[in-house]
């Protein structure tokens, strides 16, 4: 990402905006839904071709590296001489053949033509209609995935189905299995080779299909208001459908958020699996003293307030006062009144007066290598570099944790990466440097997507760590 680049086309179609939602992020390190909300706004795009510009953004840049891959596979000019606009309606172009079963050919191939010349682009018009079609013509079939087809003519596009090409396209996992991977799943490759190095060729591959995979909405009910029954059957009523999978319940419409029932209500809050459940592990009891030392939106907080009957004393922490502000507004819609906020600056100053706490929950800013398929841009925004400077802080954060924490009190550090130097790594160096507190229990999530009796479950990865102070 480099200098800021203007806008490549008039926003008349889904498609339209699409390409530009990813040259605004590629270029001007714009989040998708950022430029997406913004493009809708000024345009007032009806939201049918909203739905279909965030499906067309989101999964393009969800599948960049792989697009990239065999657009250079089919061209003779290289990636970085391409014109932003000839790229992005390429890759967006790419991206409904190959991952889109839904969208004809023709209609793909055809619109992505018509943006070039409606950008004055005549002759790219060509160029995008040669390649695209060459691909098309290549794709053998769609088929179920896994199989046993050659992997270098093979294009996963989830965890159900493969795309068969009539020749090699990728590199050869033999010789080189990150390069593979990369092409394939469109992760970065040093994530790639950090991945192998720490949990093998198997767990990865594996890995980058749950990357792949969309997440679905996950509700988790509000205890002090409903339960899992009844809020089941709240949806049941108004005919949206989901599946129960404890202790949450996930949606297979497609639906906002605030047009589910019971969202002004406060009957639920959106939370992943695995998300769900950290604060259960705390085992909090009510009247306790509980600190959640990074707590904005305020999930795992309001999760531990419904747990504790509400009945605990909750001081929720972060760094700004607009997280904190959305903390209050999420305690407000669900009802609940044990919860208090303080700024990092005041904990901070408040170090050695504040009366010490029964249980802190340490939920710590990460690289997010859990939560890829969740948050889509965050594989081509993280550095490597990233890692150790997060372990610093997650340290800093720890030990902050245990001078505030009683005797016999229990710290619970939480992360949603799956990287070993953030998790396991980390509580290796923080018992090292700290007598005082001894661990219960860790364990590691992977993130997964599998068939269990024709559902399809999916959850985040992520990381927890169990301390007792001494």
């Amino acid at each position: 990402m480099a200098k800021k680049q203007k806008i490549a086309i008039s926003n008349d179609t889904a498609r339209d905006i699409a390409v530009n939602c990813i040259i605004d992020f590629e270029y001007n390190k714009i989040r998708i839904s950022d430029s997406l909300d913004e493009i809708c706004s000024e345009n007032d795009t009806e939201p049918r071709e909203r739905s279909f510009a965030n499906e067309l953004a989101l999964g393009t840049c969800r599948r960049m590296l792989t697009l990239d891959h065999i657009i250079q596979k089919y061209s003779k000019r290289p990636l970085r001489g391409l014109e932003p606009a000839i790229h992005n309606i390429l890759r967006v172009g790419l991206y409904q053949l190959l991952y889109m079963t839904g969208t004809p050919d023709h209609a793909a191939i055809s619109q992505a033509v018509d943006q070039a010349k409606k950008a004055g682009l005549i002759f790219p018009s060509k160029f995008i209609n040669g390649l695209l079609r060459s691909v098309q013509r290549d794709i053998a079939a769609t088929t179920d995935y896994p199989n046993d087809l050659p992997l270098r003519r093979t294009l996963p596009i989830s965890h159900k189905e493969c795309i068969a090409f009539r020749k090699d396209i990728f590199p050869d996992p033999k010789t080189s299995l990150a390069k593979y991977l990369t092409a394939v799943h469109s992760i970065p490759k040093w994530i790639i080779e950090r991945l192998l190095k720490q949990l093998g060729p198997d767990n990865t591959t594996k890995l980058c299909i749950a990357y792949n995979h969309r997440p679905p909405l996950t509700l988790r009910p509000n205890s002090l208001k409903t339960d899992i029954a009844q809020f089941s059957q709240m949806l049941a009523d108004v005919d949206i459908e989901f599946q129960v999978v404890e202790p949450v319940i996930q949606l297979l419409s497609n639906i906002a958020v605030r047009d589910i029932p019971g969202f002004d209500e406060g009957l639920f809050y959106v939370q992943d699996i695995t998300a769900a459940k950290v604060s259960e592990l705390l085992e909090a009891k009510a009247g306790q003293r509980i600190l959640d030392l990074c707590a904005a939106p305020g999930g795992k907080a309001c999760h531990i307030a419904e747990l504790t009957a509400d009945k605990a004393t909750i001081l929720t922490c972060d760094i700004n006062d607009d997280k904190l502000a959305t903390i209050k507004e999420n305690c407000q819609r669900l009802g609940i009144k044990s919860i208090e906020t303080i700024s990092a600056d005041d904990l901070n100053a408040k170090m050695e007066s504040i009366e010490a706490f029964d249980i802190i929950l340490a939920d710590v800013p990460c690289s997010n290598t859990g939560v890829l398929a969740k948050r889509v841009e965050a594989r081509y925004v993280l550095k490597p570099s990233d890692i150790s400077r997060n372990a610093k802080t997650q340290l800093a954060l720890l030990e902050k944790a245990i001078k505030l924490l009683k005797p016999n009190g229990r710290l619970l550090y939480s992360t949603c990466s799956i990287d070993h130097g953030e998790n396991a790594g980390l509580v290796d160096k923080l018992l090292a440097e700290n007598s005082n507190i001894e661990l219960i229990a860790q364990e590691l999530t992977l993130p997964d997507v599998q068939l269990i009796q024709d559902k399809t479950i999916y959850n985040d990865g992520g990381f927890t760590a169990l301390f007792a102070k001494k």
